[in-house]
């Protein structure tokens, strides 16, 4: 389901033949990104059950924001829940499978949440934007919850100049899903990707007891100005101690000086929101370089100590040099393979958060990459046999051009994720082994990927 550019063009004429050109003049012409096979699935009927679905409550939650035309802004807007007296479930806004939708409940969850929004380059002074929510009374099976798995924003995060293709990793280590995940699994049915303008390509990656298993989400064609709800085909299971990575390839050859980990358009970030249920604790789960893999990563053996400016020690042909200067003047041409391999070879520092703050025992933590014994090999699927045009002259013989799929056939599964997958491997009941069971518009991102409860949760 890699994102595709869809090129268009129409015109009041109709052209002289199937085969015809349409005139240069007058033509009406443009393109979008798009998911072409992401599609809206409603749930089939069930015979056993006739009872119409009451009428659906609406939460209009919209932004009332003054705007200066050309500068990147931030807005977070606070609101209050409806006025309801006890629990119902969002189950439209974002499409949430039959069996679970996101809880409003008065008693035991929050009341008040945020709708936080980037506006990237804007050329509007003011805008009332936001997002239409549909709830119910009548509950579904399973709340539903949102994993934020990444890097957390911050100046760690480098990425060197000039370069085609840079790797960056943000780790949800085995220790925080086991510590937060039901034995049962929980599953994720849908993903938000984010990056900032340098992004190119994004993968969700799960690694369980030494085995990479096929990515839960993947987009090799990843167009930043397009970051769109993705639902999965099929949930994917989520074990206690499997181990997720977030992995962002950019593009940096327009970049002649570092990027930095940041919130703004000019800094980058890498993020995956998983959509899931049953809900859990953890809601964040991001890593960072630990400083002395960024050290290390830099060439640098040994920081000063004392007041004022961070300088380096060791190695002597850098001695006195400041941080920030070094970060300046690498001469990536030559040092950033050495870079990259420090960067996955070294410690990172997880940060796992629930709605109380970090998981006890875990802000001290440094881990290594995880050891994978068995890596996922991505299989190409195999050549049709017969020639394009006969499957053409076929299909337009039996009218049946956008036929849909049968969604719960591996096909369909393969389309969706973008390979095919393994017929070893059957994620949505299978336990772990040995386990108990924007251009002239202005871009409005959604970061959050849906309202995020004001909880106290602090970020870093």
């Amino acid at each position: 389901n890699d994102t595709m550019q869809v090129v268009w063009q129409y015109h009041v004429e109709e052209p002289v033949s199937a085969a015809g050109i349409l005139p240069d003049h007058d033509a009406v012409r443009g393109s979008r990104p798009l998911y072409l096979v992401q599609r809206d699935a409603q749930p089939r009927p069930n015979p056993r059950s006739q009872q119409a679905e009451p009428p659906l409550q609406t939460w209009d939650v919209l932004n009332q924001v003054r705007l200066t035309k050309g500068q990147d802004t931030f807005w977070c807007h606070v609101l209050k829940m409806p006025n309801i007296d006890h629990k119902h479930h969002v189950v439209k806004g974002f499409n949430y499978p039959p069996e679970a939708g996101y809880a409003l409940d008065p008693h035991a969850g929050p009341r008040y949440y945020m709708l936080e929004t980037h506006y990237a380059n804007p050329q509007i002074d003011s805008d009332s934007s936001g997002l239409r929510l549909h709830y119910t009374d009548r509950l579904r099976t399973h709340d539903a919850g949102v994993l934020s798995v990444g890097i957390d924003p911050n100046w760690r995060h480098i990425i060197p100049p000039r370069q085609p293709e840079v790797v960056s990793e943000g780790h949800c280590i085995s220790e925080c899903t086991g510590r937060t995940v039901p034995n049962s699994g929980i599953n994720i049915f849908a993903v938000i990707m984010h990056t900032h303008q340098l992004g190119r390509k994004v993968r969700l990656r799960q690694i369980r007891s030494g085995e990479e298993l096929p990515p839960i989400a993947s987009d090799t064609n990843y167009d930043p100005t397009y970051q769109e709800y993705r639902k999965l085909q099929k949930p994917v299971r989520l074990y206690p101690g499997d181990h997720l990575v977030a992995e962002c390839t950019y593009s940096s050859k327009s970049r002649q000086a570092i990027t930095l980990g940041g919130l703004t358009m000019k800094e980058e970030t890498c993020l995956v929101s998983a959509l899931y249920y049953p809900r859990i604790e953890m809601s964040l789960c991001y890593s960072l370089p630990s400083v002395p893999t960024v050290l290390h990563s830099l060439g640098i053996e040994l920081l000063m100590q004392g007041p004022g400016p961070v300088k380096i020690q060791d190695p002597a042909e850098l001695r006195g040099m400041s941080l920030e200067n070094r970060l300046l003047s690498v001469d990536w041409e030559s040092s950033f393979q050495s870079f990259q391999q420090a960067t996955r070879e070294g410690t990172f520092k997880p940060l796992c958060w629930t709605s109380k703050g970090a998981l006890p025992d875990t802000d001290d933590l440094e881990v290594h990459y995880p050891r994978i014994l068995r890596p996922y090999e991505e299989v190409s699927p195999p050549c049709l046999k017969k020639s394009f045009r006969n499957k053409v002259s076929r299909l337009s013989e039996d009218e049946d051009i956008g036929a849909p799929m049968d969604p719960d056939s591996d096909e369909t599964n393969a389309v969706e994720r973008g390979q095919l997958v393994r017929s070893k491997v059957s994620r949505s009941s299978d336990g772990p082994t040995g386990s108990s069971s924007t251009k002239s518009a202005p871009l409005v991102l959604i970061l959050a990927a849906v309202l995020a409860a004001v909880s106290g949760v602090r970020f870093r």
